[in-house]
């Protein structure tokens, strides 16, 4: 065992004997951002200088606190208070902290920061969803040897910014009625404030935003595999043009103030919708069903695909999506905008199928499908693949066409899950497509329709999650009949169950561990 993974052993282990709180998800409020803790039912609160091995918060704006408890229903860490390149602190102080939420269990986190408006589109007060980031601090924070405890040596960048994450945040933002900017933070040293042609160079090379934190926290995130949502408070012109103001950091935390009353809003929301089990590693998952069994509602989309639905059987299956709070229905086009009325102002997602039932239809179509879909309330796509082209080999019209619905469901906040049909797949077709749906930019894998020969099966799931690792989902659906089927499949790694027997499985798991 190294140095720094006996250091942050003992940090977790100071935080867990003093709280019974294992939070899964982990917030740090940037400068003038602190206010979010006023949301929180605290359980415990540590000072960082009181936390072995934490360094000490020495900016103005920053309390300088961990907090753990309860927040829109879900358990949290808090930090309120982060640690920065220009205090002087070595990398591995910078870093430090986020190891220690990540041995404590967070999966996810979200991060904020006070950055300066580079796109000239933006205005003091707006908040920016950050889609990725530029790393021009001068530094890496993983540079010197690697802790393969905790991740690779090189580790992926590529969806820094979870897809998932981004999308449920946009949606939230929409049915909030937050005006919520998409942008690229690029993250500088500091501590002193951009020159103008600084900023007209970040912006040149793609930046929308600029401040002095948040990669080095991202960064280390990643590599210990947590899923990562980002938000910038924006405080001030950056744009490095003539108009441009002298900077100020009091006007800074001024205007993170005003940007921060709708960003408290906009992350409460979101918390208050992620399923409260999704994407933890199998052992936990099953664990918490069976401490709260009823929890197994959250990762569970109820399912009617049946072409002879009736009006009266979409109403009894939203009227039990409700009851029981399943994470969504899942319906033909056909129901969407009946079904988004009766689940408005609920937490239930509205899901459908396009291209059902084989995909052989065009990309083009694809999207105008989910265009109409979204339009008549969807908030989840579930899409089948072309199986004759996958079949052919033809990869790039494959990838291609995933690839258009992704964008066209994430242009509106709407998650996107692909169908591979994998009971009419050889294994090398399996995982051909699943890698397809990762690079294409999906949130989720899904094993069937149900309407195939060899619905979701046990093998098939762990194929799926060992090739798209944990940073998407994968969803089993067809045949699942009962609690023990739906166990079977989150032992192998599912964190979606697609079923019409969801209220007998949620009877069942609460028969079985009661």
């Amino acid at each position: 065992m190294s140095d720094q993974i006996d250091k942050i052993n003992i940090a977790r282990d100071y935080i867990q004997a003093r709280t019974s709180i294992r939070p899964q998800l982990a917030v740090i409020l940037g400068s003038g951002l602190g206010g979010l803790v006023d949301e929180v039912e605290f359980d415990a609160v540590f000072d960082y200088a009181d936390i072995p091995g934490f360094p000490v918060s020495t900016v103005e704006g920053h309390a300088g606190r961990l907090i753990l408890g309860k927040l829109a229903g879900k358990s949290v860490v808090v930090m309120q208070g982060r640690f920065h390149y220009y205090e002087g602190h070595p990398v591995s102080k910078i870093i430090f902290p986020i190891r220690v939420l990540n041995s404590i269990g967070v999966r996810s986190l979200i991060v904020t920061n006070a950055a300066g408006g580079l796109n000239p589109h933006f205005n003091p007060g707006d908040v920016m969803l950050i889609t990725d980031h530029i790393n021009a601090m001068g530094t890496n924070v993983l540079i010197g040897p690697n802790e393969d405890e905790i991740g690779p040596r090189f580790p992926d960048m590529t969806f820094a910014y979870a897809p998932d994450l981004r999308a449920l945040a946009l949606n939230i933002a929409k049915s909030e009625g937050i005006t919520l900017q998409n942008g690229v933070y690029a993250a500088v040293s500091g501590p002193s404030f951009e020159t103008p042609a600084e900023r007209r160079f970040l912006r040149i090379i793609g930046g929308d935003a600029v401040g002095m934190s948040t990669v080095p926290e991202v960064t280390t995130a990643n590599h210990a595999g947590m899923r990562v949502l980002g938000f910038s408070a924006i405080t001030n012109i950056a744009t490095g043009g003539a108009e441009q103001p002298p900077d100020s950091h009091q006007e800074v935390l001024l205007m993170a103030q005003v940007a921060g009353k709708k960003l408290i809003q906009l992350v409460r929301a979101v918390i208050e919708a992620l399923p409260t089990l999704d994407h933890l590693p199998p052992e936990q998952l099953i664990s918490m069903i069976e401490d709260q069994p009823d929890s197994i509602a959250s990762i569970i989309d109820h399912t009617l695909l049946k072409p002879d639905a009736t009006s009266q059987q979409i109403e009894q299956l939203c009227r039990e999506s409700m009851e029981h709070q399943f994470a969504s229905v899942c319906i033909n086009p056909i129901h969407v905008k009946q079904a988004a009325q009766m689940l408005s102002g609920s937490r239930i997602k509205v899901g459908t199928v396009i291209g059902f039932p084989l995909g052989a239809v065009t990309a083009e179509d694809k999207v105008r499908e989910t265009e109409q879909a979204i339009t008549d309330g969807a908030s989840e796509i579930d899409m089948v693949i072309n199986i004759g082209a996958l079949r052919e080999k033809n990869d790039t019209l494959v990838k291609g066409e995933i690839a258009s619905v992704v964008r066209a469901s994430h242009s509106h906040g709407v998650l996107c899950k692909v169908i591979i049909e994998a009971g009419l797949l050889t294994e090398d077709e399996k995982v051909r497509v699943c890698w397809l749906a990762k690079e294409a930019g999906a949130d989720f894998v899904k094993t069937s329709t149900g309407f195939t020969s060899g619905g979701a099966a046990v093998e098939d799931v762990a194929l799926m999650r060992r090739t798209v690792g944990p940073d998407i989902g994968v969803k089993a659906s067809g045949g699942i009949r009962s609690y023990e089927d739906a166990k079977a499949m989150i032992a192998a790694g599912a964190n979606r169950i697609g079923t019409s027997t969801s209220v007998k499985i949620l009877q069942q798991a609460i028969e079985a561990n009661s």
